[in-house]
């Protein structure tokens, strides 16, 4: 206060402090480059060394793969544990000559970690059960997932990749928008003094002015929703178009569907009507639950009907999975036991599912599928479950 400041010195004091930040950030960048700092750090298998030595043997024998990912879609006995529902989906899916396993589960409960170590078929490095992970940490998987051990020996075997999933890979970009493509973009931001306001207070922006606020948030929640609802729609009916369009494809295909019927926030009701009323959390929200998982039932018997007509008398396989099961809050006495619990069937047009075993966990499940059609001989891995905090 007794300082005689003048502009000028503000100006000076400004132009100084923004100097040393500078020099400071340049340091810091030329350090990690010349020490060769990668975002692939605590990865799976990002050097590929499970695959590095092998070579998919000539035969004629290439199946056409559907690798269909239901988001958050959890076992039957967690739904009967948790919900007393009884979820008729395996007996659907035994009718029509798929192997259940019903005692599967993920090896964790995030959907790039999750996805990440079933497509390198290794688990990650770093992590154990109750690791904190954070945005940095997604960034990671995100990256990871993009360079898998899958992908890289199916392009091997000249497969055609159709990826609908809500994330690219090397080669094969989403036909849908990646849901992970933010997060380079929000770790610059959220550390920004415009970003964090937005975080904080952004969301109320829109309704400053509003003279009622609780119904122009209604209104704004029930767009959203319905634009989400409307998404699911047409990923489906692109999935549908694909797979008619290849049928007839000379190379192989490996098509990769990823859909959200079954995560947050959960908007359907059991005849595929929206319920509009939601929270974006669903350990919130565990009573809509259900209804969700029974429209999910009607979307998977009309999709592994589409895709048994379309191919019939071709050589092709059905993984149907779950990525992770139901998000139960840390605090929750189901955390642990239940949240790793997925559905999980496979369909083989051979009706050989010598190889599947009714408690597979998602790290084996390629491995299994390489080891049937392709004899790489890889060695099945124990199966566990680590749970993730996030901080």
């Amino acid at each position: 206060k007794r300082a005689a400041w003048t502009a000028s010195k503000v100006v000076q004091f400004i132009s100084v402090f923004l100097i040393i930040n500078l020099c400071v950030e340049t340091v810091l960048l030329v350090n990690h480059s010349l020490r060769g700092n990668k975002l692939q750090q605590g990865l799976g298998d990002e050097d590929h060394a499970l695959i590095r030595d092998i070579r998919l043997p000539d035969s004629s024998r290439r199946p056409i793969i559907f690798w269909i990912v239901f988001d958050e879609y959890t076992s039957s006995d967690n739904l009967k544990r948790n919900w007393n529902f009884n979820n008729p989906i395996d007996s659907i899916l035994r009718k029509k000559g798929f192997f259940v396993a019903d005692s599967a589960t993920s090896n964790y409960n995030y959907t790039l970690h999750s996805l990440s170590s079933t497509l390198d078929m290794q688990y990650l490095k770093n992590l154990g059960n109750h690791s904190i992970i954070g945005t940095k940490d997604f960034l990671y998987k995100w990256q990871a997932i993009g360079n898998n051990n899958v992908v890289k020996l199916l392009n091997e075997k000249e497969y055609l990749i159709e990826n609908f999933s809500i994330y690219d890979v090397e080669g094969s970009p989403s036909h849908v928008k990646p849901e992970y493509d933010l997060l380079i973009k929000l770790l610059i931001d959220n550390q920004t003094l415009s970003g964090r306001v937005g975080m904080d207070i952004g969301q109320n922006l829109p309704t400053l002015l509003a003279t009622n606020k609780g119904m122009v948030d209604s209104i704004n929640k029930i767009n959203r929703y319905a634009a989400l609802a409307a998404s699911n729609t047409s990923l489906l009916n692109s999935c549908l178009a694909v797979a008619k369009a290849k049928r007839n494809s000379v190379d192989p295909c490996f098509f990769m569907f990823h859909f959200m019927y079954t995560h947050m926030p959960l908007i359907y009701n059991s005849d595929g009507s929206l319920d509009l009323i939601s929270s974006s959390k669903s350990f919130a929200e565990k009573d809509k639950y259900v209804p969700s998982v029974q429209y999910a039932n009607l979307i998977i018997d009309k999709l592994t009907d589409s895709i048994k007509s379309l191919y019939a008398g071709k050589d092709f396989v059905i993984l149907l999975q779950g990525d992770h099961g139901f998000k139960f809050g840390e605090q929750d006495p189901s955390f642990d036991r239940d949240s790793p619990k997925i559905l999980y069937a496979v369909y083989c047009s051979d009706n050989d599912y010598s190889m599947w075993k009714r408690s597979i966990s998602s790290v084996n499940s390629f491995r299994i599928l390489f080891n049937k059609y392709f004899h790489t001989g890889f060695p099945l891995l124990p199966d566990h479950a680590y749970m993730l905090y996030t901080r």
